[in-house]
């Protein structure tokens, strides 16, 4: 991180835009993606981590697959800036990730306010609910209760399944030790790990065993 950390600051000279224009996200604005031009010979591909000239600053940003925000006044071959780096050591983020990025600056943005954990339980529900939908050609019961048995389904949380024998989820939970923090006076996990469902699950025999065929 110190490494990292320290590229911001290094002084480094800011390219004339050359190659074809990429939308890039940074911690600015989470809702806005900026236009860099990606030099040649950079392998950016979308969610990767790069550094770019932000005013006299340096950022870190990601690589985005589709702009983002109010398109705003157009820059200008001549204006438009280039990518100085590529941070090749960092893995990209993947595309579930993008959508959950955009998802939580949309939910900022509408009430003021930082997800919590609530919130991100309901974006996997929903996340969840729109694919079977999309897979299950209806609305009749039957067909939603088929669409969800062995579903599976990329998150923020990793990859998670229904399974068939029983329609549970295979979505984990945070477990770690609560505290208050001394500053907002809250109580906060501290020491958390995330604990994924199939290791806590009962197997598809104990299922079978504990729900007899009807």
């Amino acid at each position: 991180m110190e490494s990292l950390l320290a590229k911001l600051d290094e002084d480094r000279p800011v390219a004339p835009g050359k190659g074809p224009r990429v939308p890039v996200v940074m911690p600015v604005a989470l809702d806005q993606t900026y236009d860099y031009a990606l030099p040649p010979g950079f392998g950016a591909s979308p969610g990767s981590y790069v550094l770019v000239p932000f005013g006299p600053q340096t950022r870190i940003g990601v690589v985005w697959d589709e702009p983002v925000g109010e398109p705003g006044k157009p820059i200008t071959e001549k204006k438009l800036k280039s990518i100085s780096e590529c941070l090749a050591d960092i893995p990209p983020l993947p595309a579930i990730s993008l959508r959950f990025a955009e998802w939580v600056a949309r939910y900022i943005k509408r009430g003021d306010k930082t997800p919590v954990l609530g919130s991100l339980i309901g974006y996997v529900t929903y996340l969840s609910v729109a694919e079977v939908l999309k897979n299950a050609g209806g609305t009749e019961t039957p067909k939603l209760v088929a669409a969800f048995k062995g579903l599976k389904l990329d998150t923020p949380m990793g990859p998670i399944t229904f399974r068939a024998s029983d329609g549970q989820s295979t979505m984990g939970a945070w477990v770690g030790t609560t505290k208050v923090d001394p500053q907002r006076g809250v109580g906060i996990m501290v020491n958390h790990e995330l604990i994924p469902g199939e290791k806590v699950l009962p197997s598809d025999e104990e299922v079978k065993k504990l729900r007899p065929a009807n």
